[in-house]
């Protein structure tokens, strides 16, 4: 397993298919044909790891535990010469690589969903508004929903893992799916950090220019029914003057 992921760069898997393109090497570099299937899985996991790491500066402990598991079973595969026990225990630890590559996607997941959810809390979402007419926080907010769907479509297939590989593969393929939707959802916002910055100033260029235009107008209307007395006054004077 040494060098499985000297080819791997962060800017390679952009989507879905540059991360399976990066397994698939993986595998096809493998001479072992008994671990192929769990190579696949550990490729997508650790992977998907470094990018979590780097983002959140967490370790993902379940998921390391799964990786210690699996290479638990996959040491008592080594030291048996019986070979349906040499396979149950390379199935086993194909199971924890498995559940290890599913634990980091959700973790992704998670991890962007609460980033986004805190970020519509916050003061600098209202800034956003004004990007593309304001069209840009509603394209933003249907691309959340589209994650959000996508990751609970996922998360009903759970109940098939581990029925065969073809459906393993499906349902990773389905978490996948959720996790570079809300990676697309995380790249729409930064893309536009510059476009806040030009809104805000925008923004505080019309409150600057409605607050002196009210200034304005309360002024002028106060300066115009000074007027309006004045003059009113100076003509019922007039009018007093005359009667006496």
């Amino acid at each position: 397993m040494v060098g499985i992921m000297s080819n791997f760069n962060i800017n390679d898997i952009s989507d879905k298919d540059g991360l399976k393109a990066l397994a698939t090497d993986s595998v096809q570099r493998t001479h072992d044909v008994k671990l192929k299937p769990s190579i696949y899985y550990y490729t997508i996991s650790r992977a998907l790891v470094a990018i979590f790491e780097a983002n959140s500066y967490k370790l993902p402990v379940q998921v390391w535990n799964e990786y210690r598991n699996s290479l638990d079973h996959l040491m008592r595969a080594a030291m048996t010469n019986d070979e349906d026990a040499e396979k149950k225990q390379l199935n086993s630890s194909r199971g924890h690589l498995l559940r290890a590559c599913l634990d980091i996607t959700k973790l992704l997941c998670t991890y962007t969903d609460d980033w986004f959810k805190g970020l519509k809390k916050s003061k600098a979402y209202f800034s956003y508004s004004l990007v593309d007419n304001g069209s840009f926080l509603r394209d933003l907010e249907h691309q959340y929903v589209v994650a959000r769907n996508l990751m609970i479509n996922a998360k009903t297939h759970d109940m098939h893992l581990g029925n065969d590989s073809t459906k393993d593969d499906e349902i990773v393929d389905l978490y996948l799916d959720a996790y570079f939707a809300y990676k697309k959802l995380e790249t729409m916002f930064y893309e536009k950090q510059g476009s806040s910055v030009v809104s805000k100033i925008s923004y505080y260029l019309l409150y600057i220019k409605a607050n002196w235009l009210t200034f304005i107008f309360s002024f002028a209307g106060k300066a115009f029914a000074a007027l309006l007395i004045f003059l009113f006054g100076r003509y019922f004077d007039k009018l007093i003057q005359a009667w006496h």
